[in-house]
């Protein structure tokens, strides 16, 4: 397959380290194909030189290669109903049942939908403030919440499938003197 540069013949893909040219409304841009530790290939455009493309492929594959970047498609509302039934033998019957309830209740409803690797520290942030805002749960109820989370997001680190677990860099909330 040949890749046109512009202004000279076609040639052959991966010839130039998978970096290669196009043009938009702005110009001659430079873009560069790589792929992810699973194998997953993807696309970098908008580079206005090969040499900051190269550069930015250079960073992100030292990335990849030291699994420092990991890209998950997996919703986390499907990996949490993999991973419930997965602990079951070692969890209490009660702990199993606060842990689903915490998914149905307060987890999936806001963050459900997001993937594994989106979900950061202000993210989770932003989650538990909203739910504190919102008055209907005491702040012991949402940091049980985060640590039904926090487990479910170690068993995808684990697996591989997401970074870093998040959870344990977000604050919890304070709950005063019990």
């Amino acid at each position: 397959m040949a890749v046109t540069t512009a202004g000279t013949e076609p040639k052959k893909r991966g010839a130039n380290g998978s970096i290669y040219l196009y043009e938009n409304a702005e110009g001659t841009r430079d873009r560069f194909s790589s792929r992810d530790a699973a194998g997953k290939q993807s696309n970098r455009r908008g580079f206005t030189s090969p040499t900051a493309a190269r550069r930015e492929r250079e960073r992100l594959m030292g990335n990849v290669h030291s699994r420092k970047l990991r890209v998950s498609a997996c919703p986390l509302v499907e990996y949490w109903e993999l991973c419930l039934p997965r602990r079951r033998p070692y969890l209490e019957d009660g702990t199993r049942q606060d842990h689903r309830r915490h998914g149905e209740l307060r987890i999936l409803l806001e963050l459900g939908e997001k993937r594994l690797t989106a979900l950061n520290s202000p993210v989770l942030g932003d989650w538990l403030v909203e739910l504190s805002k919102s008055g209907v749960w005491s702040p012991k109820t949402l940091n049980n919440a985060l640590t039904a989370l926090t487990v479910c997001l170690s068993h995808a680190l684990d697996e591989g499938l997401a970074p870093a677990n998040a959870t344990l860099r977000a604050p919890k909330l304070p709950v005063g003197h019990l």
